[in-house]
């Protein structure tokens, strides 16, 4: 089980997820539940612990990571394991976090955003999720349009942020 660290709102934590079968363990510091494997498609899971069921979704860089929880995103920044150190995240690029089909683009080139302002959604397994900016910034560039199919991890908005994430 490989353990990752990271820097969400101030705070440290650590993450390490095993998938045995149709099952996955994760355990977010040091605190373990299972989850049921319910459907995985384009990179989305629908997870199952008991009654409580969720679609989870993330998209990793070498910087950071998103998580997006029943549509809600999440932004963190990993921590070095040799020097305990948050890395800097990259804010300025929006990213694909499953492979999906752009449905709608809110944000064009130019454009004045301010944290939690709807960029694009993009629908996998017939849920949108919202991609929200970060923080305060100007869009420098939206690489795709309404009907395109992306990638995991495909480039989707350019940002110049003004501040950084909460």
């Amino acid at each position: 089980m490989k353990e990752t660290r990271f820097r969400f709102q101030d705070d440290e934590h650590s993450l390490a997820a095993v998938r045995r079968g149709a099952r996955l363990l994760l355990t977010l510091d040091g605190t373990t539940r299972e989850y049921e494997i319910v459907q995985q498609e384009g990179g989305v899971c629908v997870l199952r612990n008991g009654t409580t069921q969720l679609r989870f979704a993330f998209s990793a860089a070498k910087s950071g990571v998103s998580v997006w929880v029943d549509g809600a995103q999440f932004v963190a920044a990993l921590v070095e394991r040799s020097a305990g150190k948050p890395k800097a995240a990259a804010r300025d690029v929006l990213e694909a976090p499953m492979t999906g089909r752009v449905v709608v683009v809110a944000a064009e080139a130019g454009s004045q955003v301010a944290r939690g302002d709807l960029l694009l959604v993009l629908e996998a397994m017939k849920m949108e999720h919202r991609l929200v900016a970060p923080c305060d910034g100007e869009v420098l560039h939206v690489a795709v349009q309404v009907g395109a199919i992306v990638d995991v991890g495909a480039v989707l908005v350019r940002l110049a942020m003004r501040e950084e994430p909460a």
